[in-house]
């Protein structure tokens, strides 16, 4: 988090009221919007656009009242076409530059400033298709990482490639319920 973000009252408050595996993904789209921002010449605190849309919403005038609502759609074409990720060193997808408008469009709607985006200004979340790209790893680099791993670690390893489950999913698996699904299981087989 940048040390802006950091000490950054609208922002904490914010984040603290998504739940904890998500946190970590919300801070870096905010921190994102914060990069979008400081290219464009806007205020860079959340608190400070707090203030500046609640005087904005006080306007007569309509490009003046519904600035930030109109920013969403150009920080979306920002994201597609100039932005650069930090590992890719290319623009997001449409799926990961929809993402990030909606983490922003929900910071403001915690504050209680919803943004009404036109409906043709973004792409819809349903006609927008994901992009995935799998990496199959070759037996000498499953070899490596067994090897550099402890217990847990080779466990998740054995499990993610034997079951195709994400780290996420295999991590909050829990024993008890496992060895209940186990137990019903055998159960079941015996009637």
């Amino acid at each position: 988090m940048t040390k802006n973000m950091n000490q950054d009252k609208a922002v904490l408050e914010w984040l603290e009221s998504k739940s904890k595996g998500s946190e970590y993904q919300y801070k870096n789209r905010f921190e994102i919007w914060l990069e979008y921002c400081k290219a464009k010449g806007l205020l860079l605190s959340g608190s400070e656009q707090l203030e500046d849309i609640k005087k904005k919403r006080l306007s007569s005038d309509n490009t003046e009242k519904y600035f930030y609502n109109n920013e969403i759609p150009k920080l979306f074409k920002w994201l597609r076409t100039e932005f650069k990720g930090k590992t890719t060193n290319q623009p997001l997808s449409e799926v990961s530059s929809l993402a990030v408008c909606t983490a922003i469009r929900s910071f403001f709607a915690y504050h209680r400033y919803t943004l009404e985006i036109q409906k043709d200004a973004l792409p819809s979340s349903e006609k927008v298709e994901g992009t995935y790209q799998d990496h199959a790893f070759d037996i000498y680099q499953l070899r490596s990482m067994f090897q550099c791993g402890d217990l847990r670690e080779r466990t998740v390893l054995s499990c993610a490639k034997d079951l195709w489950l994400r780290v996420g999913d295999f991590m909050i698996l829990n024993r008890d319920l496992i060895e209940l699904a186990i137990k019903r299981e055998k159960e079941r087989n015996f009637f």
